[in-house]
């Protein structure tokens, strides 16, 4: 039933696109999904599962510096809520409303560049400007880390692949409210024939090369 549920819903909070064009040579980017206080802090608003915390921050930073080198962009996906939208910031306990402490991206979370695009939905491609990054930059292969594993990371993946990317989930570097979450998250990805991969692993799988971007 919740298989089910997932895939109506996917079809309503994940977006469809222009299909990427074809290559026979891989080209990356790292998207990190709402790495914000309100989400990673004790104190946040609207908290992940404290546990997952450090081990998903440790491993963000860690293939982050290694992508920043190989010249792979870096993506900061960032939840911004109008505060206008009192009903929505109701039901989000407030969490990560613009100009906000809680908007604010973990002083714990390394930053690599100053490619950040908001969102105020699901799926990281309701902002437009993403996908003409992605499409200007001829990237094919995202890899994904960021919380809500159940929520935000998963419809950005739908949307990615309803545009036919290539998509690999940062093994440990993704959270949710609780572990249960976590890992029914993880499964729906195995199911969508999507790896779910240690740092090394990916790294191991990217052929050194400069990526120009513009």
């Amino acid at each position: 039933m919740k298989t089910i549920l997932k895939q109506l819903l996917s079809k309503f909070l994940a977006s469809s696109g222009e299909f990427i064009e074809s290559s026979n040579q891989e080209t990356y980017a790292l998207l990190l999904i709402d790495l914000q206080n309100d989400f990673l802090r004790d104190d946040g608003k609207m908290p992940v599962d404290q546990s997952l915390v450090k081990p998903l921050i440790d491993q963000a930073n860690s293939i982050g510096k290694s992508l920043n080198a190989m010249n792979i962009p870096i993506i900061y996906i960032l939840n911004e809520f109008k505060k206008s939208d009192k009903i929505g910031n109701f039901f989000r306990n407030n969490a990560s409303v613009k100009d906000s402490y809680g908007a604010q991206v973990d002083d714990r979370v390394m930053i690599f560049g100053n490619l950040k695009f908001s969102k105020s939905k699901p799926d990281s491609f309701s902002n437009p400007k993403l996908e003409d990054f992605l499409k200007v930059n001829k990237i094919n292969h995202l890899l994904i880390a960021g919380v809500f594993s159940d929520q935000c990371v998963f419809y950005t993946t739908k949307a990615a692949l309803n545009r036919r990317y290539k998509v690999t989930i940062l093994q440990d570097g993704t959270a949710s409210a609780n572990l249960k979450k976590l890992k029914e998250s993880l499964d729906d990805f195995k199911q969508l024939g999507i790896e779910v991969l240690s740092k090394d692993q990916i790294l191991s799988r990217i052929e050194p090369s400069s990526q120009n971007l513009e």
